[in-house]
């Protein structure tokens, strides 16, 4: 076996391409460009790599970038007065101090002095609280960036036993809040886990962030296990005074043994930024007042909650949302039941196209919906911002409209909204 790379360079490009889109309208609609300002402390050099990188990126992706670079003998009180004055900006949606910051600097203090609303890096204890009980907000770059590429691999994750390597606040925890939230059976594992491998060796999926070159090896995975590697690490090269970057997972032997895997670099590391302009945009819809598209804002998909409605959701249009419910088709039935006492227009999210074998599930489902919603008024919204999408869905959605025209109804097909 030789696994499938996960391309995360080319997934975080289309998200980025669809976030800038959607930049320029709200751009139009609020009359100004959504901003993200970025603080940096002293002369970290990673740290200033990565700081030009995202201002380069926010431009790009046409939003307002505002740099605060701040000597490293910068006082506390002087770093939390100018989180306050950038918390007050109308022009700021989000705010990102880069961490490290000086031994002298209260982390956690800065962190927690940031406005949860404008929190697009999701590390303030509010943010992680309303991850944890399913609230709206804003969820750590990485790990969402990690979820988007499991459910553009695998689909609906639904069922799937999942180990999280590592216990981190920034990846480890919130990654295993995302999984549980797209109803994943998840192990967190750490440094006192007895036998590890044993442990990771149950898992379909294997998320590893230990900050430990290539610790997972290819005897732990279960074989056609979706391995995740957040790690980055910059060890000797193969000739003298040179380095290379691995994970945490030795590819060579993982790649012979999984049935997917991202590779280092090129896999999560360029989802971090384009998530992060994600989260912006996001932020700069609710600070502006401006609304997303209906169907998207109503099923949070483009909200920062990172998981799928099983419920019915009225927007504040009165729009009814309904989701795809994992593809099955038994469940959407009996919820358009219920639609049927609601008056108004149903925007149906939905995968139809699937992947591999769940292209005939998407079929059953358009004859679900001719059925229960031949004289409705429909709307088949496909490929949201929220997982990026790289799979091509239009045919499902296209079958559903023309069975509901047929049907007698109205309907139309609305690819990549936002």
């Amino acid at each position: 076996m030789s696994a499938a790379i996960i391309d995360g360079k080319a997934f975080a490009e289309g998200l980025r391409g669809r976030v800038a889109a959607l930049a320029g309208q709200f751009e139009a609609a609020a009359g100004r460009k959504a901003g993200l300002a970025v603080v940096l402390v002293g002369e970290d050099p990673a740290s200033q790599v990565y700081v030009r990188s995202k201002g380069k990126q926010t431009l790009a992706s046409g939003m307002a970038s505002f740099e605060h670079k701040l000597p490293a003998d910068t006082g506390e009180a002087e770093l939390l007065a100018l989180v306050a004055a950038l918390n007050a900006d109308p022009a700021v949606d989000g705010i990102l101090v880069q961490l490290p910051l000086p031994d002298h600097i209260d982390e956690q203090k800065v962190i927690a002095t940031i406005d949860p609303d404008k929190d697009v890096d999701g590390f303030h204890v509010i943010s992680a609280g309303r991850l944890a009980v399913g609230q709206r907000g804003f969820v750590p770059c990485t790990p969402l960036g990690c979820l988007m590429l499991l459910k553009d691999r695998l689909g609906a994750l639904a069922g799937l036993e999942a180990v999280v390597i590592g216990r981190s606040n920034i990846v480890g925890k919130p990654m295993a809040q995302l999984l549980l939230g797209e109803s994943c059976t998840v192990t967190v594992a750490h440094s006192r886990t007895r036998d590890l491998p044993a442990v990771v060796r149950r898992a379909d999926i294997v998320v590893a962030a230990v900050g430990r070159p290539e610790m997972v090896k290819g005897d732990w995975l279960k074989p056609g296990a979706t391995v995740i590697d957040v790690g980055i690490n910059r060890v000797p090269g193969a000739e003298d005074g040179k380095t290379r970057l691995v994970g945490d997972v030795d590819f060579a032997s993982a790649s012979a043994v999984a049935g997917a895997i991202t590779p280092v670099p090129g896999g999560v590391g360029p989802m971090t930024i384009a998530v992060l302009l994600r989260n912006t945009l996001v932020a700069a819809h609710r600070n502006a007042g401006v609304p997303l598209a209906d169907a998207v804002s109503a099923l949070g998909s483009f909200e920062g909650l990172a998981r799928r409605f099983d419920i019915v959701g009225r927007s504040p249009s009165g729009i009814t949302v309904i989701d795809d419910f994992g593809h099955n088709p038994d469940k959407v039935s009996a919820t358009l039941d219920t639609l049927k006492a609601h008056p108004g227009r149903v925007v149906a999210f939905f995968q139809p196209h699937g992947y591999g074998p769940l292209r005939q599930m998407g079929h059953e489902l358009a004859e679900v919906f001719a059925r229960k919603l031949g004289a409705g008024d429909v709307t088949i919204l496909c490929d949201p911002v929220y997982f990026g999408g790289t799979v091509d869905r239009s045919e499902g959605s296209e079958r559903i409209v023309r069975l509901i025209r047929d049907a007698g109804g109205t309907a139309e097909y609305v690819p990549e909204r936002a």
